[in-house]
């Protein structure tokens, strides 16, 4: 995930607008729905620890109609 990609959380799309550093914890993510505008900032878990099925964000194409 980077800076700029289009995140599904809660149902809905939104841009991913930062990501603390890998040493911080607990590290967010910074999303700005792709919609209304308004910011929201998610804990975030390394996928490589988090099981696939547990996952909170998942990012999608921007073609993807989601």
């Amino acid at each position: 995930m980077d800076t700029g990609d289009t995140v599904i959380y809660g149902g809905s799309r939104f841009v991913v607008r930062g990501i603390d550093p890998a040493g911080v914890d607990p590290r967010c993510v910074y999303l700005e729905d792709a919609k209304t505008g308004k910011r929201v900032s998610v804990t975030y878990e390394e996928p490589a620890r988090a099981a696939r099925n547990d996952a909170v964000l998942h990012v999608v194409d921007d073609e993807d109609p989601a």
